[in-house]
């Protein structure tokens, strides 16, 4: 009978401990202060990255992948086409460029092992070859730092650079196809370079540290 009351009288204690310190007018922050939490569930699409690689330097990217997806997966469907594969990691100070080259020896320690859609990458390849990849489109944000920054386009939808970068501070905006250079100057009259295009990867010149929404 003892037994049964300390049981119950701790169990008491417990339950009023509980709705005392857990109610909304009590937290553990820092600061003492309540603390709010909001929860965002952000919906992602069947997608599919599909677009045609030419002999040679190709700059592209990958929307409908993840943030961190293992090479091998990535680059499965052209295995055996290229040869070369390059990006820019700006925030990277002291070892920016990151390469991948699958002719080298299995002992050599390779630095592009994981591929992500906002970063840019530059892909040599052997013949023409068409890539396939199924997987999802979701809103991303491109991280920029000051200077240059190669990346990605992560939407399959073209759109304005004007627009797209509005409310960001740039300085250019650049390009390689068939080995021709495309820029983007803001006010410039004679630029060759006028939208993003889904699949390709892209050199912004960022005047600041700052983040680019795309939706």
């Amino acid at each position: 009978m003892r037994k049964k009351i300390i049981i119950i009288t701790a169990v008491l204690v417990l339950w009023i401990f509980s709705v005392i310190f857990y109610s909304p007018k009590y937290n553990n922050s820092i600061t003492g202060k309540d603390v709010y939490t909001r929860v965002e569930i952000i919906g992602i699409l069947p997608s599919e990255c599909n677009f045609n690689l030419t002999q040679g330097w190709n700059y592209v990217s990958f929307h409908c992948i993840a943030s961190s997806v293992p090479r091998e997966q990535v680059l499965m469907n052209i295995s055996g086409n290229y040869s070369k594969i390059f990006t820019y990691t700006a925030f990277d100070t002291a070892d920016p460029w990151k390469s991948y080259n699958p002719d080298l020896p299995n002992w050599t320690v390779q630095q592009l092992n994981y591929m992500g859609r906002t970063s840019g990458y530059i892909i040599l390849m052997n013949n023409d070859k068409e890539y396939i990849f199924e997987g999802h489109k979701r809103s991303s944000v491109v991280q920029l730092k000051p200077g240059w920054n190669l990346v990605g386009y992560p939407s399959n939808i073209s759109r304005s650079i004007n627009d797209s970068l509005s409310g960001l501070s740039y300085n250019m905006v650049l390009t390689y196809e068939n080995n021709i250079m495309l820029y983007y100057v803001p006010g410039w009259s004679n630029n060759t370079l006028l939208n993003f295009t889904p699949n390709k990867a892209y050199w912004i010149n960022s005047s600041a540290l700052q983040n680019w929404l795309i939706n």
